[in-house]
């Protein structure tokens, strides 16, 4: 593309001519970006984090491109767990107690065109981490019947 400017008084430069190189490219940007959110796994080194991986790829990603959300219902309403994200495929999430037991999860992927990727888990995830605990407070011992 060449932009040519004219004055009040019609004085211009000259348009450009055939084999002139263009001052710029436009790229209009009308694909999402690809995403697709992985299944979450335990982290080994904490008994109250998950690990949220995904996949995030297009030509023109943001900055920190990433948000992930979660949900009680498949149709919100959604909840920030992290947002504006570097697209390094991971996060720790650390679940809080009284927690959900399950939740559906989402990840948006954003491009610099404004532009939207979007994957969610078509079921509910186990997210409940808490490990059951018990005090045995007394042993009762069975009396025999006669």
């Amino acid at each position: 593309m060449r932009l040519v400017v004219t004055s009040g008084a019609g004085l211009a430069k000259r348009g450009p001519q055939s084999g002139d190189l263009p001052q710029m490219r436009i790229e209009v940007d009308t694909t999402p970006p690809l995403a697709k959110l992985l299944p979450p796994q335990p982290d080994p080194s904490r008994r109250d984090a998950l690990l949220l991986t995904w996949t995030a790829t297009d030509r023109n990603l943001a900055a920190n491109p990433v948000t992930l959300q979660h949900a009680q219902r498949p149709d919100g309403p959604w909840q920030t767990i992290a947002k504006e994200l570097p697209n390094t495929g991971r996060y720790q999430w650390l679940v809080q107690q009284g927690f959900p037991p399950r939740v559906y999860l989402r990840l948006l992927v954003s491009d610099a065109a404004g532009n939207l990727g979007v994957d969610q888990t078509p079921e509910p995830i186990l997210v409940d981490l808490n490990e059951p605990e018990v005090n045995i407070k007394r042993i009762i011992k069975p009396q025999l019947r006669q």
